[in-house]
């Protein structure tokens, strides 16, 4: 039976991709079986006459929570340029190692179009890694239900923000979200490296406030308010943005299944503009061209050209002079053509690129006609003898590109999509969970538990938030609270204020099992001597989703007893 491999799918169209011709690159992800991020990069390799020369590179950024070799059973690159392939490569068992620098690159050589069409150049890149061992525990059936509950309780606290310690601000809308420091380190990667909060915990956030309210109830509850379906493209470009920027890559596996094609188009800003510069029929030698182009009501350019086609070897010089407000990048194409009323083509004899500043003027110097078209050096040997005629048969088309440098990468939308499972999902939210847990990250609340020696009791760090919205009644589980600890809060009223310090009435081992279960939804193997303590904690506590995990533990255990071999 053959192995199992995951592939992974870019498809990437980049329109008018050569104007300005400057280095691209483009984030994909893949999602199994470890999470990994990939870069394709286009590397300007120099130029000539139409055609550009780049390096296509793609590099494994990141694999796991580990930089180790990833060894890719087939990888494939196929790029065309305006419908026609350029280069095809493939490789059966790359190994993306410290060799290579986790690097697979080649170069390509692209001929645009010079017509009037926007140049396309699309890229697509496939991984098919080999089927990998994946570590799975041991999971009682009681499981998914609790982390269910999980997801609920967590969720409870964007929609009920007790003990909120920060508020994001989005930048299309005066409301704000009322969040918690705590969740938002042990689900948002990178956010405190970004952003810094003011003494009132405010925080201007680039989001919109629909993707932000999406994005913060997945961070909280593994799940999504109004996204039933991948959403329109507009706001999975900026969901993506925003991915990219924090690198939420367990956000980003939601969205893509390892079966399924990412896709992306990327738009440069381009206006072409055309015109004609006759070459005969003209009663001088050194014909002189000026053509004025409007691109829009703030927009224009002057070209001037004068053709000195008397010399040997014929050239040719012209000035480019900018009419534009900011910078812009220019390219200039020359055709020599035959023909009056419909004109054929026969090559390009000119292109060169410009980065021109506002209202400044740029000039070619003297240049020759570039190019093999026989047809223009017959065209020039009869010039040179006197033999050309008056007849009108021969010009240039000039095509003029400009582009002010804007470009635009949209993330398409797959029809076919959906999200990953709601078991995927949250597990990555209970294994966050865990980590906040193991880190003691923004803790607020200490808890000090019975432990063997009376003189060194166990203390652990945790959330009062977090163990508030899952134990309803917190406070009949610790000891001696003082009366004067306990002030309402404002917002929600059925709340009370937790002190910093409390005491809990479990002893420190089964309250290490009940805290873990609390972050993570997850039930660790409960030794039968502590379930009437942890009951007792449930029923006091109000936690019914725990009274449930006790009443399972001691039905099985019961089996067991009855049974012994059934569960064998």
């Amino acid at each position: 039976m053959a192995a199992a491999v995951y592939p992974c799918r870019l498809r990437w169209d980049i329109w008018n991709p050569f104007l300005p011709f400057r280095i691209m690159e483009l984030p994909f992800y893949h999602g199994t079986p470890t999470m990994s991020m990939w870069t394709v990069t286009l590397l300007p390799n120099g130029r000539s006459l139409n055609v550009w020369a780049f390096k296509f590179s793609l590099e494994c950024c990141q694999f796991g929570k580990r930089d180790y070799v990833v060894v890719a059973d087939r990888l494939e690159v196929k790029i065309s340029a305006n419908r026609k392939i350029v280069q095809t490569k493939e490789e059966d068992g790359y190994s993306f190692c410290a060799k290579n620098q986790h690097t697979y690159e080649f170069e390509v050589h692209a001929c645009p179009s010079p017509t009037m069409e926007p140049d396309h150049l699309e890229i697509s890149v496939e991984i098919s890694f080999p089927n990998q061992s994946i570590e799975k525990e041991e999971n009682f059936e009681y499981e998914t239900p609790d982390q269910v509950r999980l997801s609920e309780d967590l969720g409870r606290l964007l929609t009920c923000p007790l003990y909120s310690d920060m508020r994001l601000m989005p930048w299309n809308s005066l409301s704000s979200f009322r969040v918690h420091s705590c969740i938002m380190h042990a689900r948002w990667d990178g956010f405190f490296a970004r952003h810094h909060r003011t003494i009132a915990g405010e925080i201007d956030i680039h989001i919109s406030h629909d993707v932000l309210r999406e994005i913060l109830t997945y961070m909280y509850s593994g799940r999504f308010l109004n996204w039933r379906g991948p959403p329109d493209e507009r706001t999975l470009t900026e969901l993506f943005q925003v991915i990219h920027k924090y690198q939420l890559y367990h956000l980003h596996k939601v969205f893509i299944r390892e079966d399924l094609q990412q896709k992306r188009e990327t738009v440069e800003n381009v206006i072409k503009k055309t015109t004609y510069f006759k070459l005969d029929g003209q009663p001088f030698s050194n014909p002189v061209h000026t053509w004025r182009v409007q691109l829009n009501a703030e927009n224009g350019f002057v070209l001037q050209v004068q053709f000195f086609l008397s010399l040997q070897p014929p050239s040719f010089s012209y000035t480019l002079r900018s009419r534009c407000p900011d910078r812009t990048c220019a390219r200039v194409n020359f055709e020599f053509a035959r023909g009056r009323e419909t004109l054929d083509v026969l090559g390009t004899v000119h292109d060169r690129d410009y980065i021109i500043d506002s209202n400044a003027t740029v000039e070619s110097g003297s240049c020759q006609f570039a190019g093999d078209c026989q047809e223009l050096k017959d065209f020039m040997e009869r010039r040179r003898l006197g033999e050309s005629g008056t007849e009108f048969r021969h010009s240039i088309r000039c095509i003029l590109y400009v582009s002010d440098g804007g470009q635009v990468t949209i993330v398409k939308r797959q029809e076919n999509g959906d999200y990953s499972d709601d078991e995927e999902r949250l597990n990555v939210l209970s294994d966050h969970m865990s980590e906040l847990l193991r880190q003691h990250a923004e803790a607020d609340l200490r808890v000090v538990c019975r432990a063997e020696n009376p003189n060194n009791p166990e203390i652990h760090l945790l959330h009062k938030a977090i163990f508030a919205t899952r134990v309803p009644e917190w406070k009949a589980v610790f000891e001696d609270i003082p009366e004067d600890d306990l002030v309402l809060f404002e917002e929600p009223r059925e709340w009370s204020n937790f002190p910093n310090d409390m005491t809990c009435i479990l002893s420190s081992a089964a309250f290490r099992l009940v805290i873990d279960y609390i972050y993570t939804g997850k039930v660790p193997p409960i030794p039968t001597r502590f379930l009437d303590e942890i009951e007792r904690f449930a029923v006091l506590g109000k936690s019914t989703s725990l009274q449930r995990v006790v009443g399972l533990i001691r039905f099985k255990n019961n089996v067991d007893e009855l049974y012994p071999s059934l569960f064998r």
